[in-house]
C-alpha cells in the first residue's frame, strides 16, 4: 500500500508539471497537382519544404497524411475566383495583380496538427507559405544572400489559432538604383559578369520570400542591346514564375549618369520618334516587361522643352501600350517647378485621344533620404518639406494609378558612402507606409541604394511592413525595431536599438546635425547658380566659416554644433558599449555576427560625429587665430585628434569589409563597370575618403569642389563617355 501511495503522488506530480512538447518528426504539405503545375506555387512549395527540412532536421514531404504537422493548401481551381480588391471601383486603367491576401487556421485533430491555408490564387499560396515561415516560425529572410533559420526541434505554435494577413499595397517591391555601382548593378547590366544570373535569381527569391511582387532597375546607355536582351530574357521569365512583376527604368533623353536614352541629339521631332521606335524595339521586343518607368526630365533640376517632350512621351506611350502591352509609369521628382534651373514648364492641353492614352500612365511620387511625406522639415532638393508631394499623392491617386516611391538609402554623400547607419530610415519609412496605407495608395516601391553597413535591415523591414497581420482577431501593431526583435529575441538588445533610434531621431534628424554629418557634395561647394541643395547642408559654407565668420559666429558654432556632435558621440558610445555586452551573451554564432555588424555600423556613426566635431573646431581655430592676429595654422592638436579618430574608424571598416556579402573588388574598390563611376559604391568607405578630404581641405584651405575629390563630374553629367 505504501508503494501504491508513493506512485500515485508521483503520477500526480508529473501531471502538474508543464508538459514538454513532443519532438518534431514530420511535416507534410498537402496539395493537389494543380498547385504543383503552377510555377508560382510550385517554386514556393518546394522552397519552403527545403527550408523546413534544414530547420527541423525531420521528414518533410508532400501529401503524407500521417505526418505530425499537416500544411493544407487550397484547391485554387475549385475555389472562388476573386479579383484584387485594389482594382475595385476605379475610374482609370489599372495594372492588375491577382488577389493575394491569405489566412491560416490551425486545429488539433487526434495526434496531428492541421494548418489550413485559405487564399484564392497561386500568388496567395506563395505569400501564405513564406508568411507562415517568417511571421510565425521565426525564419528571417533578412538578406538576399542569407537566411536565419530557427531550430525547429518541436512545433512552436499553439495548436489552435486564426491568423489573417492582408496586403497593404497591391504592388510592393524595390527599384535597385543601378545608375550607381551597387551590389547587383553588374549582374543586371553586364552579360559577362560572373554568376550574374544566379545573383539576380537569389534576389528575386528574396523578394518572393518577403511577400513582394515588383522588381525594377535602371537600364544604362553602356549596354549592348542585342547581347543584353538575350541575357535578361530568362531573368524576366524566372521573375514571372515567382509571381514578380518586372519593370525597367529608362529615360527620354536624360543626360546624367549614363541613363538609357530613347533618343539623343538635336534632330527634328520625326527623327527623334524614329529613334524612340528603334530603341524601344531593341529593349522590349520579345521581352515580357510589365512596366516601363520613363524619366521625363533631362536632369533633376531641368526639364527642357516640355511641350516637345510631352509629344515624344505620348509617342513612346502609344508604342508601349499598343505594340508591347507594357504599363507606362513616370516618376514625380522631389524638385518643385519653381526650383527648376532650366526649361519651359507649361504643358499644352491634351487632345481627347491623348487624354485617353494619358489616363493609362501611372505615377510614382518620389521622396528622398530618411525624410517622410509629413515631416515638417526636409531640407533636400531646395525644399522646406514634402508637403507638395503629399498633396500630389492624394490628388493623383484619384486620377491614375499611383505608387509611393521613397528611399531606403541615398548613396553619393549621405549614408552608406560615409558610412553612417542612419536608423531614422526605420521610423520614417514605417510612418510613411502607415500613412500611404490609410490614404489607399495602390503601390509602394522602394528606391534601394545598397545593403551593407546595416542597410539590409531597412529594406527587409520595409518589405515586411507592407503586410498587415491579425492574430486571433487582434491586430499586430508594427514598430520600427520589431524585426531586430525577430532576429535576436533579447528584450534588452531591442531596447538599446530603440534608444539608438530615438537618439538619432532627436539629434541627427530633428536637431539637424545631419547638416554637418553629411560630407559636402559637389554642388554644395559650387558657385551660384549651380549650387543646388540636394542634401541637408550647413546654412553657411566652410569657406564662409573660414574667411567671413565673426567671433560670435564661432561661439555659436561651438555651442550649437560642435558640442552637440560630441554629446551625440558620447551617448551613442554608451549604447554601443551596452550592445557589445549583449553580443557576448548571444549563443548563435550567426546572430552574434549580425549583431557585431550592426554594432560596428553604429560605432562608426558615432566616430563620424566625433571626427566632424574636431574638423569643425580645427577650422574655427584657424579663423579665430586670424581674428586675434595669432598663428594662422590654428590648433594642430585638433587636427591630430581628427586624424586619430579616422584611423580608429578605419579599423572598424576593415573588420566590416571581411563580412561583405558580395565581392569586395566589385563593391568597394576601383573598377571599370557599367556606370558613370570608376569604383564600387563602398569605395569611399574603404579609405574613409570623405573624412580625409575634410581634414585636407581645412588644413590646406582649399574649398574647391574638385579638390581631393573622387567624382568625375563630366562623366556623371554625361559630358564625357
Amino acid at each position: 500500500m505504501q508503494f501504491l501511495k508513493y506512485n500515485l503522488i508521483f503520477a500526480l506530480f508529473i501531471l502538474l508539471l508543464p508538459q514538454a512538447k513532443a519532438t518534431l518528426t514530420s511535416i507534410s504539405i498537402i496539395t493537389d497537382e494543380n498547385n504543383l503545375k503552377n510555377s508560382i506555387s510550385r517554386h514556393s512549395i518546394y522552397d519552403c519544404m527545403s527550408l523546413l527540412q534544414k530547420a527541423c532536421n525531420c521528414d518533410v514531404s508532400l501529401n503524407n497524411q500521417e505526418a505530425q504537422i499537416l500544411l493544407e493548401m487550397p484547391d485554387i481551381l475549385r475555389g472562388e475566383t476573386r479579383e484584387s480588391r485594389f482594382a475595385e471601383s476605379l475610374s482609370f486603367p489599372y495594372l492588375a495583380y491577382p488577389y493575394h491576401d491569405y489566412s491560416w487556421y490551425s486545429q488539433k485533430i487526434g495526434d496531428k496538427i492541421l494548418l489550413q491555408l485559405q487564399t484564392t490564387t497561386y500568388e496567395g499560396i506563395s505569400c501564405g507559405l513564406y508568411g507562415l515561415l517568417q511571421e510565425q516560425l521565426w525564419f528571417s529572410f533578412y538578406h538576399p544572400t542569407e537566411t536565419h533559420s530557427p531550430a525547429l526541434n518541436y512545433w512552436p505554435l499553439t495548436e489552435s489559432f486564426y491568423w489573417h494577413a492582408r496586403a497593404k499595397f497591391d504592388k510592393k517591391g524595390f527599384h535597385l538604383h543601378t545608375m550607381h555601382p551597387i551590389e547587383l548593378t553588374e549582374a543586371l547590366l553586364n552579360p559577362k559578369h560572373a554568376g550574374g544570373h544566379a545573383k539576380i535569381k537569389q534576389y528575386i527569391d528574396w523578394l518572393a520570400r518577403n511577400g513582394q511582387n515588383y522588381f525594377e532597375f535602371n537600364l544604362l546607355q553602356s549596354i549592348d542591346t542585342a547581347t543584353w536582351a538575350n541575357y535578361i530574357r530568362p531573368i524576366i521569365t524566372y521573375a514571372h514564375e515567382r509571381g514578380i512583376l518586372m519593370g525597367i527604368d529608362i529615360s527620354l533623353s536624360m543626360r546624367q549618369q549614363k541613363a538609357y536614352k530613347l533618343y539623343q541629339g538635336w534632330h527634328n521631332t520625326k527623327h527623334k520618334k524614329d529613334q524612340i521606335a528603334r530603341n524601344l524595339a531593341a529593349i522590349c521586343k520579345d521581352i515580357d516587361w510589365d512596366v516601363v518607368n520613363l524619366e521625363f526630365s533631362s536632369t533633376e533640376f531641368s526639364s527642357g522643352n516640355v511641350a516637345q517632350r510631352q509629344e515624344l512621351q505620348l509617342y513612346a506611350h502609344l508604342l508601349l501600350d499598343s505594340v508591347y502591352n507594357i504599363k507606362l509609369m513616370g516618376r514625380k521628382h522631389v524638385v518643385t517647378t519653381e526650383n527648376m534651373r532650366a526649361g519651359k514648364h507649361k504643358l499644352p492641353a491634351l487632345t481627347p485621344t491623348q487624354a485617353t492614352l494619358d489616363k493609362k500612365r501611372g505615377v510614382l511620387v518620389h521622396t528622398v533620404m530618411f525624410y517622410g511625406l509629413f515631416d515638417s522639415v526636409a531640407p533636400v532638393y531646395e525644399n522646406k518639406n514634402f508637403a507638395h508631394l503629399a498633396e500630389l499623392l492624394k490628388k493623383e491617386q484619384q486620377n491614375r494609378e499611383t505608387w509611393y516611391f521613397p528611399e531606403s538609402a541615398y548613396w553619393i554623400t549621405f549614408d552608406n558612402s560615409v558610412p553612417m547607419l542612419l536608423l531614422p530610415y526605420l521610423s520614417g519609412r514605417l510612418a510613411d507606409i502607415e500613412a500611404a496605407d490609410s490614404l489607399g495608395v495602390k503601390g509602394h516601391i522602394t528606391f534601394s541604394s545598397g545593403w551593407e553597413w546595416g542597410y539590409w535591415l531597412i529594406d527587409w523591414s520595409i518589405a515586411r511592413w507592407s503586410w498587415r497581420h491579425e492574430f486571433n482577431g487582434e491586430e499586430i501593431r508594427p514598430n520600427p525595431a520589431q524585426f531586430l526583435g525577430d532576429l535576436f529575441k533579447r528584450e534588452k538588445t531591442i531596447r538599446l536599438f530603440t534608444q539608438a533610434l530615438q537618439l538619432q531621431n532627436d539629434m541627427i534628424k530633428n536637431k539637424e546635425l545631419i547638416r554637418y554629418l553629411c560630407p559636402a557634395s559637389v554642388t554644395d561647394e559650387a558657385p551660384k547658380p549651380i549650387n543646388m541643395e540636394f542634401q541637408p547642408r550647413p546654412q553657411k559654407t566652410m569657406y564662409w566659416w573660414r574667411y567671413k565668420s565673426t567671433a560670435e559666429d564661432l561661439r555659436k558654432l561651438k555651442r550649437d554644433v560642435i558640442e552637440p556632435l560630441r554629446k551625440f558621440s558620447r551617448e551613442s558610445d554608451d549604447i554601443v558599449n551596452a550592445l557589445s555586452r549583449e553580443e557576448i551573451l548571444i549563443q548563435d554564432p550567426k546572430l552574434r555576427t549580425i549583431l557585431g555588424e550592426l554594432i560596428r555600423a553604429l560605432k562608426v556613426t558615432s566616430l563620424r560625429a566625433k571626427h566632424r566635431s574636431y574638423t569643425l573646431e580645427f577650422l574655427a581655430s584657424k579663423r579665430l587665430a586670424k581674428l586675434n592676429g595669432k598663428d594662422k595654422r590654428g590648433d594642430l592638436q585638433l587636427y591630430a585628434k581628427a586624424q586619430k579618430v579616422r584611423e580608429e574608424a578605419l579599423i572598424y571598416v576593415n573588420l566590416q569589409e571581411l563580412m561583405y556579402r558580395y565581392n569586395v573588388q566589385d563593391i568597394a574598390r576601383p573598377m571599370q563597370g557599367s556606370t558613370a563611376y570608376d569604383f564600387g559604391y563602398l569605395y569611399t568607405v574603404s579609405n574613409l575618403q570623405m573624412w580625409q578630404r575634410e581634414e585636407e581641405q581645412y588644413f590646406n584651405d582649399n574649398y574647391s569642389p574638385f579638390y581631393y575629390s573622387v567624382w568625375n563630374i563630366a562623366k556623371i553629367m554625361g559630358l564625357q563617355k
